[in-house]
């Protein structure tokens, strides 16, 4: 099942120091547009950094002027070219970083990324080429088109070979596999999807979050594939308990839950039904908390399963009732169709004790 990203927001609470920092950078911009642009331009950059954790619009509207100061110097055509590459590709991680982008957004974002392709591959600038793609493939993703996404991620990993070894290579293939891999689980060929994540792994493992979306990634690919092989309920639990200390150590208690919604789901898999049924009362507890209703369906839903299992079905029917009414709230025909699937299965239970 797909699992909602929560977007967090910085409160716009901005201190006087900022705003003097602010206005300082807007001075240095208006003081060398001419008499030295590219000192304007890094201004415009550090600008942009700021802009980008306070509001979306806000940053792109800059990155939009960013665009038109560039073409307006005398600079060398190669350099502005390279120049506004750069900026296409801030604008089309903006949009592409927002959790959840509508239609409309991804295909700007697409229209971003695929401005800075063009202009650094005219230039073989190939570390920001390789980002570019990588931008766009992740969009193609979220617009639930894989197989172009794939492609476009794996002409960006051909490209990383051009590059010095480093950590910023590092980063992006490591970027790379997680990214090809979520296209794999797209999909459904839960063997790439797994082949190519676990690559993931040994990149670049100084960065915790990352190494907590591969396992968690990893963990998913297991569990739907142990629907008709049981016995992998047992690596997606352990990829899942992985994933949950990688997320602690981050600070996720979004990446808590899900990697608890996949720790409930490995115990029913695995046949353990009370461990299933008390780590299902944890999800229910923490997305109650969170007022996360996807995980609130999730849970009851692995509960409800778990106790018709052990012989529970008139108490697994009641939970499934209200696991409907909560899936009914989410946007998410899969989850709503899975829960209908369940208590059907529910009801052929009922039929065969009695």
């Amino acid at each position: 099942m797909s699992i909602r990203l929560f977007s967090y927001y910085l409160a716009a609470f901005i201190s006087i120091p900022v705003f003097a920092q602010i206005d300082s950078l807007w001075t240095v911009i208006n003081e060398n547009k001419t008499a030295d642009p590219m000192i304007a331009n890094s201004a415009y950059v550090k600008l942009g950094r700021y802009y980008e954790s306070v509001s979306m619009d806000s940053a792109l509207w800059l990155y939009g002027n960013q665009v038109e100061f560039i073409e307006t110097t005398s600079l060398p055509i190669s350099r502005k070219d390279s120049l506004q590459a750069s900026v296409y590709l801030d604008m089309s991680y903006v949009l592409s970083s927002t959790g959840n982008p509508d239609l409309a957004m991804a295909k700007q974002a697409l229209i971003y990324a695929d401005s800075a392709i063009a202009k650094h591959k005219r230039h073989d600038n190939y570390e920001p080429l390789a980002k570019a793609y990588n931008n766009k493939g992740n969009m193609l993703n979220s617009m639930n088109r894989y197989q172009e996404a794939i492609d476009d991620l794996t002409e960006a990993l051909e490209i990383t070979k051009l590059l010095t070894d480093g950590d910023p290579k590092s980063n992006i293939i490591q970027s790379l596999y997680i990214n090809i891999g979520k296209g794999y689980l797209g999909l459904e060929e839960w063997e790439n999807a797994i082949a190519y994540t676990k690559q993931a792994i040994p990149i670049f493992d100084k960065n915790t979050m990352s190494q907590a979306i591969i396992h968690i990634n990893i963990s998913a690919a297991y569990l739907e594939m142990a629907e008709d092989r049981s016995e992998l309920g047992d690596s997606s639990l352990n990829y899942a308990e992985k994933a949950r200390q990688y997320f602690e150590q981050a600070g996720s208690d979004y990446g808590v839950l899900v990697s608890d919604i996949n720790i409930t789901s490995s115990y029913e898999k695995l046949g353990d039904y009370q461990k299933a049924i008390n780590k299902a009362e944890e999800v229910i507890k923490m997305s109650t908390a969170f007022e996360y209703n996807h995980g609130i369906a999730m849970g009851m839903n692995i509960k409800a399963i778990s106790l018709a299992k052990l012989n529970q079905p008139r108490a697994a029917m009641q939970l499934f009732e209200s696991a409907l009414e909560t899936a009914k709230l989410v946007a998410d025909k899969t989850l709503l169709k899975d829960t209908y699937q369940n208590m059907a299965e529910g009801y052929s239970m009922i039929d065969q004790y009695e």
